[in-house]
Parts: structure tokens; C-alpha cells; sequence
């Protein structure tokens, strides 16, 4: 239903700061009109994240996922915050994948790419991502 692309630096040790940085770059994606009536539905979500090697050896995909995942859920403390998502209570699956990504010198930016669909139990969860099909 719906996909993305963020390149940033995910750092779970500074979640506050990652989630920021994801929030302020799909800001006008989470806007969308289209996604109005899914903002209180049950969800798939896919989280494909591409981290450097340094990162890769310390970071639990567990805990990268939590910071996407708060990152596009409602903000109650703020009474206008961007969000696609009313709660992470609604995503009924999670299929998170964490990829050491290639090596750019002077770079240091991860991609994160997110995709999320009506919940639907009898459609399966696959990673679509040109490199492994």
C-alpha cells in the first residue's frame, strides 16, 4: 500500500535523535491522503535497513525496528505531530531485515526502506528488494 526510502544514520543508542531524523524525512510522505484509512487499521510492516560495519556488529534489528516504528506511530504529546500510524499496537506482523550496506568513502548514511499494507493473513511477508530475488 505504501513504501519509502529514508537515508540517514540509524544510531539506537541515540533513539530520540534517530526517530527525529525519520519523522522529519517522510514528514510529507506520512501526509499523504491516501493513507487516511489505514491510520486506525491492523498492519504488515516490512523494515529493510542498510547500516554500515561498524554498526551491523552492535546494532539488534530489534531495536532499530522499535525506532522506525515509533518514529511513524501518533505522537500524543504533541498535538500536531506527522504520523501514518495511530499506535504500533496495530502492526500485526513485522518483517525486519538488517543488511550491512556497501562502503562509500566519506559517506556515512544507512537506508532504511519501509513498507506497509493492510493486514491480510492470507497473503505472506516477502523482503522486495532487487539484490535477493
Amino acid at each position: 500500500m505504501g513504501a519509502s526510502n529514508i537515508l540517514m544514520e540509524v544510531c539506537t543508542s541515540k533513539k530520540a535523535e534517530s526517530k527525529e531524523r525519520i519523522i522529519r524525512n517522510i514528514r510529507e510522505w506520512m501526509e499523504n491522503n491516501k493513507f487516511e484509512g489505514i491510520r486506525d487499521k491492523e498492519l504488515d510492516v516490512s523494515i529493510l535497513i542498510y547500516v554500515n560495519k561498524q554498526r551491523y556488529a552492535w546494532q539488534d534489528v530489534d531495536n532499530i525496528s522499535k525506532v522506525v516504528l515509533d518514529a511513524i506511530s501518533n505522537d500524543r504529546k504533541k498535538t500536531k505531530s506527522n504520523y501514518l500510524i495511530d499506535d504500533d499496537r496495530q502492526v500485526i506482523r513485522l518483517l525486519a531485515y538488517k543488511l550491512m550496506r556497501e562502503e562509500i568513502p566519506g559517506m556515512d548514511t544507512d537506508e532504511v526502506r519501509l513498507s506497509f499494507r493492510v493486514h491480510n493473513p492470507s497473503k505472506q511477508m516477502v523482503l522486495v528488494d532487487s539484490e535477493y530475488i
